[in-house]
């Protein structure tokens, strides 16, 4: 913008110099002159598109971006809004939370507030954590530690436990509800959002081990055109160290948040201020080492999940869609465009994306699915390879090995409302870009109604890729007596070049009503055995038939 304008000064200070002398111009000049300042004024109204921030000195500096945003925001926007799809496939560096872990010896759970720790040979109790007033969410475990996220009213909660005699290692406590969390290399990142209430002069803080700290102004940024009435708080702290922490702080909503080994990329929708409208998306890059912004870049449309971002030889991918209309965009280490394959959805809306090495693999909404698949290996010219007509469509897409995908999504069976549940192994590896080898349906006419949670999120999903076995929860309605209530069992599939269903196991007891405590929230092998954990129950079943060896009841 600062070379627009001293282009533009030079050139006023130019003519008022040739007038002081009275230089004769000829008509080339005025042209000349003419089209000079037409350009400085595009240079500096594209310049004007571009995303920047500011960080701050003082609180006051910091209300005088709320006061005046305020006044621009006619509309009221639920600062609470979230795209945030929490489809958690963990890569070799980033690891996710989730309710049930386990390490060789252990499965950790959370079970009526309360995280259990069950000796998996023996199927005992061994210990049971309890953190007074706080709600846990998500575990992780290391090698030497257990990591409980919670809230409590409206902050998030660490406490990090050694998993020796589980003595309580670190507490923190963070301002703002949970976002998402992540495990890199023994440091713990926490996204959490927090509401910032009028007439208030705190800033974003955390406490830990009783010891409370306020993230200087310098570390809490502005970003232009983003919803100024937030805080989207980002920390980080070594699990295995004490008081190594750090966190800072921007402005805005933090609606789709993707991280890879070496970056935190949050995408932000802004908001027309008259119709209220998302047109256009800024993306933000946060290095995981020095959390600080390290680049920021505008694009057109909207994120749908994390899926739809992804980083790959430093380059960061990214698919935005539009009601009718997706755009892929490439960009360099420095978060500079590259390229961009724009509308090539042929007025679809994107419902699901993979990035798969130099592929990306693009659902659409339809009856019928437009399944495309874009060749990024020349990164300045991606290009679809690949446009195939699939019934349904998926909402979740999920690599399994080199050769195939598995998807999660609705089937339509030639009606134009769904008609239940689908899953569909897809081979990569055909001539034809993408073909469907399989699927399988859960339908609404046999169930009554039938939902699974790997639509949209796959912290329940079991992929055992070394076994290429996979499974997930299925959820059905039954009315009885004009009561309906819903049952739940986890299905079981063997995929190679067919999905070869080897069963199903419940925790539901039949004659009873339903009890949302018996839905099974995750599955694991080990051996020839799969474990499967409610919060009532563990059941350890044989692979091979799926009979009963052991159970424990969980306590209450």
């Amino acid at each position: 913008m600062l070379g627009g304008y001293l282009v533009l000064i030079g050139i006023i200070t130019l003519c008022i110099w040739m007038l002081y002398k009275k230089k004769k111009y000829h008509f080339l000049q005025f042209f000349l002159f003419f089209l000079m300042i037409i350009l400085s004024t595009i240079f500096i109204y594209l310049d004007d598109q571009n995303p920047t921030f500011i960080t701050f000195n003082s609180h006051n500096e910091l209300k005088r971006i709320h006061h005046v945003s305020a006044n621009k925001n006619t509309n009221r926007v639920d600062y609470q809004l979230t795209r945030i799809i929490q489809i958690n496939q963990h890569t070799d560096r980033v690891i996710f939370g989730n309710p049930v872990v386990n390490d060789d010896k252990y499965i950790y759970s959370i079970s009526n507030n309360k995280v259990i720790v069950t000796s998996i040979d023996e199927l005992e109790i061994i210990r049971q954590v309890t953190i007074p007033h706080t709600t846990p969410l998500f575990l992780y475990v290391t090698e030497d530690k257990l990591i409980i996220i919670g809230e409590l009213d409206k902050n998030t909660v660490i406490n990090i436990y050694d998993k020796t005699d589980f003595s309580l290692f670190k507490e923190i406590m963070i301002d703002g509800v949970l976002v998402t969390s992540s495990l890199v290399d023994d440091e713990v990142y926490i996204i959490t959002s927090q509401i910032i209430e009028k007439e208030t002069n705190d800033r974003p803080s955390y406490l830990e081990n009783n010891v409370i700290k306020y993230i200087p102004y310098d570390k809490i940024y502005y970003i232009k055109d983003t919803f100024p009435n937030n805080y989207i708080n980002i920390y980080k702290t070594n699990v295995n160290v004490q008081n190594k922490s750090n966190m800072i702080s921007y402005l805005g909503l933090g609606q789709v948040v993707y991280q890879s080994p070496n970056n935190i990329y949050i995408a932000e929708e802004i908001f027309d201020q008259e119709t209220g409208n998302s047109e256009s998306s800024i993306i933000i890059r946060i290095n995981n080492y020095s959390l600080q912004i390290t680049g920021l870049a505008r694009v057109k449309g909207y994120v749908l999940d994390k899926n739809s971002l992804n980083e790959y030889q430093g380059k960061l991918r990214l698919v935005t869609t539009l009601p009718n209309k997706g755009t892929l965009y490439i960009f360099n280490e420095k978060l500079k465009q590259i390229s961009k394959l724009e509308n090539f959805t042929n007025g679809k809306e994107i419902q699901a994306t993979l990035f798969n090495g130099n592929k990306a693999y693009v659902d659409t909404f339809s009856t019928e699915d437009t399944f495309f698949v874009i060749d990024l290996t020349n990164q300045n010219q991606p290009k679809v390879i690949s446009t195939n007509k699939f019934p349904g469509y998926n909402t979740s897409l999920i690599s399994v090995n080199e050769t195939h995908l598995i998807g999660f999504g609705l089937v339509y069976d030639g009606s134009t409302e769904p008609q239940g549940l689908q899953i569909s192994l897809y081979d990569i590896n055909s001539p034809e870009g993408i073909k469907l080898i399989d699927h399988k349906t859960y339908l609404y006419k046999d169930y009554q109604s039938v939902y699974s949670e790997s639509l949209y999120d796959t912290k329940s999903l079991l992929l055992d890729k070394a076994k290429n076995i996979i499974g997930f929860p299925v959820l059905y309605w039954i009315t009885e007596d004009h009561v309906s209530y819903y049952r739940s069992f986890y299905a079981l599939y063997h995929y190679n070049n067919e999905l070869s269903f080897i069963g199903n196991i419940t925790h539901d007891n039949e004659g009873t009503k339903k009890n949302s405590a018996n839905d099974i929230k995750k599955g694991i092998i080990r051996d020839n055995q799969i474990i499967t954990v409610s919060d009532n129950l563990i059941k350890i079943n044989s692979l091979t038939d799926l009979s009963l060896i052991k159970e424990i009841k969980l306590p209450k």
